[in-house]
């Protein structure tokens, strides 16, 4: 399968994901640390695609994809932290414009890629898309949490530029296509195990999540765990689609087409925004509708232009 089609179907679930994940945050499971600390828990079960060709490519490599585990992780950390309390179409289009720059910037330096001109014009077209959906002309400003959102759209796109370098060095140590993934995807994710045991140590953050475990009886924190491992079931299967189509394609491309993802946050947030409308609080007048439809065609056209 063309790894550009990988990449756009894997982002279009994570933007249903991205829906669930400002719904369990604001909602369900109500602290953004205690869900923080769930998805940690769960990247355990990266494991399990262990048989499938997991091997020891000695401690540095292991440490150059746990690290970049651990950037992730503070993606994620940042990314939760601004869905507590900003909708979900902004902090979702604002990341993906930031992160899509730093992970150009960090191929052109690192990684040595080279995009044609017209790549580079789908891009820019991604770019503004991504402005237009995201802009609130009304208040003529993006909004409170816009620094902690580019803070995450940073640590998002070295992320994404590191794991492509991760992958190139399990590629440089042979093996199938696959198994360059495995390996790549399972040390990574340890990043977040590591992360996770580390913050437990602290007792800050392990006050707050026994405290936010005792406001709920057992049975509402297994029914919310559940919901959460739902959840990221769903994104650990976008997870594995965007990660194998990254591990063989340029990485400037896969985030770019993180357009596909916060278009579809967008679409889902209008739609839902009615009925739940406490938690997606997506009000648009006239005008707001206008400049995101903009928004929406410019990204289309982005995509056609990349796709080409």
């Amino acid at each position: 399968m063309n790894w550009i089609v990988l990449a756009m179907g894997a982002y279009f679930l994570l933007s249903i994901e991205s829906i669930a994940n400002k719904f369990l945050i604001s909602g369900k499971v109500g602290s953004w640390r205690l869900y923080l600390f769930y998805i940690g828990l769960l990247s355990f079960t990266s494991l399990m695609f262990a048989p499938f060709g997991l091997y020891w490519p000695g401690w540095q490599v292991v440490g150059i994809s746990v690290f970049t585990g651990i950037i992730f992780f503070g993606y994620l950390a940042f990314l939760f932290s601004s869905l507590k309390g900003s909708t979900a179409t902004r902090v979702f289009v604002l990341i993906g414009a930031v992160a899509t720059i730093t992970t150009f910037v960090f191929s052109k330096l690192f990684l040595e890629d080279s995009l044609t001109t017209g790549k580079l014009i789908g891009v820019a077209l991604l770019l503004f898309g991504g402005f237009f959906i995201s802009f609130k002309i009304k208040e003529k400003q993006f909004f409170t949490d816009y620094k902690k959102v580019v803070i995450a759209g940073l640590l998002s796109g070295i992320s994404l530029g590191m794991l492509k370098y991760t992958f190139d060095i399990f590629d440089k140590l042979g093996g199938t296509d696959f198994e360059v993934f495995v390996n790549g995807y399972i040390y990574t994710r340890m990043g977040s195990v590591v992360m996770v045991l580390f913050l437990m140590c602290l007792p800050g953050y392990r006050n707050h999540i026994i405290a936010t475990f005792k406001k709920k009886k057992g049975r509402e924190h297994a029914i919310n765990f559940l919901f959460v491992v739902g959840v990221k079931t769903l994104s650990g299967i976008a997870t594995f689609m965007m990660n194998f189509a990254l591990s063989i394609g340029d990485p400037t491309i896969v985030s770019a087409l993180g357009s596909v993802q916060y278009l579809g946050v967008f679409l889902l947030s209008l739609g839902l925004s009615e009925r739940f409308g406490s938690i997606l609080k997506e009000d648009l007048d006239r005008r707001d509708l206008v400049f995101k439809s903009v928004g929406v065609l410019l990204v289309v056209l982005g995509i056609i232009i990349v796709f080409i």
